[in-house]
C-alpha cells in the first residue's frame, strides 16, 4: 500500500485527539497559515450568523448568563453578583426592582447594527456600574473592576471575558482594538484568566439564539496563533502539536543502520509528506517521495553512504522532526 493510506490513520487520530472540538468548525482546515484560518473563521462566524433584534436580546441574556447556582437569577458582569432575571432596568419590568442592563462590552456608540445586537459581547450588568464604564477603553489593573488611569478595569474574574469579547468582535466586524484598548493587553488577559463555565454556557446558548459562536472561548489558542504573544490554553490540541507528537513518535531502526541497508519506520500515524536524509554539515544526501506502508509501519532503503551520523528529516503538512542516525 502506497504512502497516500496513511492519510486514513491520520484521519482517525486526527478525529480522536480533536474530540473535543465543536462541530461547527468541522470544514477549516487550522493546519494553514494563520492568515488563512483567520480569514475563514471571520467568513463561518458572518455567514452562519442570523442577528437578532436589539429587543430581543434582553431574553437571550436571560438565559446566556443564567447563574447556574441558581437558575432564576443572571450573573451580572464585573461585581458577579447573582441578580434576579425580572430585575431589568426596561425590558418589559414594570413591578420589580430596576438593578440590570445590558453592557456592550464593545461600546454601541461606536458600533452600528448587527453588531449592537450581537449577543456575543451583550452582557447581564448593574445599571450603575454599566454608567460608569460609559465608553472608557479597558486598562491593565489589578483586583477588582473600576476605573483607572482613565481607562476600566474589569476585575481579575472578569478581563479573560472581555478579551475573547473583543477579540470576537474585532474577528466579525473588523473593529479596531485601540477603541477599546490594546491588541496587547487582550491576548495577556486571554491567557491569565482562561475560560470560565459561564463563558462556555454563554457560547452555546448563543449558538443557539444566532447560529454563530466564538472561536476564541472554544479555542483561547487561536489567538495565540493570529496575534502571537504568550501561548493561551489549548484547548483541543493544535494541529501542528497534534502532528508533531505524532513525527517524534515514529520509530526508527536498526539504529545503527548499515549502508546499502534498510531502516524501518514503525508507529506512523501521520501523513509524511517529505523525508530526507542530511549529513552532519546539512547537506541533503538521499530523499524518499514516496514509500511503501504497512499496518503504520514502513521499510525504506539507505543508499551508498559513507559511516557517519546523519539526520532523518520527517515532515507532515503542519510538523517536522529530525531522527539522528548512525550509519556503519
Amino acid at each position: 500500500m502506497k504512502q497516500i493510506l496513511t492519510t486514513f490513520i491520520f484521519s482517525i487520530y486526527f478525529s480522536f485527539v480533536f474530540g473535543q472540538m465543536p462541530a461547527y468548525y468541522q470544514g477549516i482546515d487550522f493546519s494553514q497559515a494563520p492568515a488563512t484560518v483567520e480569514a475563514n473563521l471571520k467568513t463561518l462566524i458572518t455567514n452562519t450568523h442570523f442577528p437578532l433584534t436589539y429587543s430581543q436580546t434582553y431574553s437571550w441574556i436571560k438565559l446566556s448568563d443564567e447563574d447556574e447556582s441558581n437558575t432564576s437569577n443572571v450573573v451580572l458582569m464585573y461585581n458577579s453578583q447573582s441578580e434576579s432575571k425580572n430585575n431589568t432596568i426596561g425590558g418589559g419590568n414594570t413591578t420589580q426592582p430596576e438593578v440590570w442592563n445590558r453592557e456592550h462590552v464593545y461600546p454601541q456608540s461606536m458600533i452600528n447594527a448587527p453588531a449592537d445586537a450581537d449577543l456575543h459581547h451583550l452582557r447581564a450588568c448593574d445599571g450603575v456600574i454599566n454608567n460608569n464604564r460609559g465608553n472608557l477603553a479597558f486598562k491593565a489593573g489589578s483586583g477588582s473592576y473600576g476605573s483607572t488611569s482613565g481607562g476600566w478595569y474589569p476585575g481579575d474574574e472578569w478581563k479573560g471575558d472581555v478579551a475573547r469579547m473583543i477579540m470576537y468582535v474585532y474577528l466579525r466586524y473588523n473593529e479596531p482594538w485601540s477603541d477599546v484598548g490594546t491588541q496587547a493587553l487582550f491576548l495577556q488577559w486571554n491567557v491569565e484568566d482562561p475560560v470560565s463555565n459561564i463563558e462556555r454556557q454563554r457560547n452555546d446558548i448563543i449558538y443557539g439564539a444566532q447560529g454563530n459562536r466564538n472561536p476564541f472561548i472554544d479555542q483561547p489558542y487561536l489567538a495565540t496563533y493570529f496575534w502571537g504573544g504568550t501561548p493561551a490554553e489549548d484547548t483541543w490540541g493544535w494541529p501542528n502539536t497534534v502532528q508533531e507528537s505524532a513525527l517524534n513518535n515514529i520509530s526508527v531502526y536498526p539504529n545503527p543502520a548499515t549502508a546499502n541497508g534498510t531502516i524501518q519506520l514503525e508507529n506512523i500515524n501521520v501523513e509524511i509528506t517529505d523525508a530526507y536524509l542530511s549529513d552532519v554539515t546539512g547537506r541533503i544526501v538521499q530523499v524518499w517521495n514516496e514509500f511503501e506502508l504497512s499496518s503504520g509501519s514502513s521499510t525504506i532503503s539507505i543508499g551508498a553512504l559513507d559511516a557517519g551520523n546523519y539526520f532523518l528529516t520527517l515532515q507532515s503538512n503542519a510538523a517536522m522532526t529530525a531522527k539522528k542516525i548512525v550509519v556503519e
